[in-house]
């Protein structure tokens, strides 16, 4: 374990290293300069870069191989899971470094395809769990579990694929509309309606280390403009309310 401290903060810290089997590889948190991952609503576990003091011939070195699972646990819970994507050893003067980054097993999504498939007559989150099934958990390292699924209360007349996982169930989250989904820590693949709850408080002084708020207003849309066939134009006004 490792310990990140400053001031008052203290976090016991675990970096492991898992095979293509999942049996663990090594702990890694001995040798860990500096980590940060990613949570996004859309997606669940994002990117996840770290560098490692070790040289380029190690024995550790060696275990970073593609796909190999990278695996963060604070507190002792799980908090981050992703697979080996790119691996960047680095020479600063006498100090050899290797810089790694893992992504989130949402991005397996991405190498399955749905193949010219059609679904008639379905729940929008039942789609979801059958392309899982069907296409993705048996080639990439996704798990499937139906409470992770929740109705959308949508059923499509018809919806057609022709493209990966990932894309496909992308866009049946823009029609199901709120929804979050994508991989979590124990890779499994989740698909539920948005929760705006407030599920864990962060004090500024005693849990931060820094904090650097940023305000960005480029996305605003304020105005729609809607042409069609025939002639057809209307105006849309946006008001700034987050609904």
């Amino acid at each position: 374990y490792r310990y990140f401290t400053d001031k008052d903060i203290t976090l016991n810290v675990s970096i492991r290293v898992a095979d293509n089997d999942d049996n663990l590889a090594a702990y890694i948190d001995n040798k860990v300069e500096s980590i940060s991952w990613e949570w996004d609503r859309i997606g669940g576990c994002g990117a996840c870069q770290f560098r490692l003091a070790t040289n380029f011939d190690s024995t550790l070195a060696g275990l970073l191989k593609e796909d190999y699972s990278v695996r963060a646990y604070v507190e002792g819970t799980l908090w981050y899971s992703g697979f080996i994507d790119r691996v960047s050893p680095s020479v600063t003067g006498n100090d050899e470094t290797i810089s790694v980054l893992a992504l989130g097993y949402v991005n397996q999504l991405k190498r399955v395809i749905v193949r010219k498939k059609e679904y008639i007559g379905q729940e929008l989150s039942t789609i979801v769990r059958n392309i899982a099934e069907v296409y993705a958990t048996a080639y990439t390292k996704i798990i499937s579990s139906a409470s992770n699924y929740e109705d959308s209360g949508f059923t499509a007349d018809s919806v057609y694929f022709d493209e990966s996982a990932y894309e496909a169930i992308y866009k049946l989250a823009d029609i199901a509309g709120k929804r979050e989904w994508g991989v979590d820590a124990n890779k499994n693949l989740f698909f539920k309606r948005r929760d705006d709850a407030v599920k864990f408080y962060f004090n500024i002084k005693q849990d931060f280390v820094s904090f650097q708020p940023i305000k960005d207003f480029n996305p605003i849309v304020t105005k729609i403009y809607l042409e069609g066939s025939d002639g057809y134009s209307q105006d849309f006004s946006v008001t700034n309310r987050i609904t």
